[in-house]
């Protein structure tokens, strides 16, 4: 896996955290 991929999975899993915050 490229590290572009490594990076868009741990910010779309982090902005998803921060949505479920709210």
């Amino acid at each position: 896996r490229h590290l572009s991929d490594a990076a868009a999975s741990h910010i779309a899993r982090h902005a998803c955290e921060v949505l479920r915050a709210g």
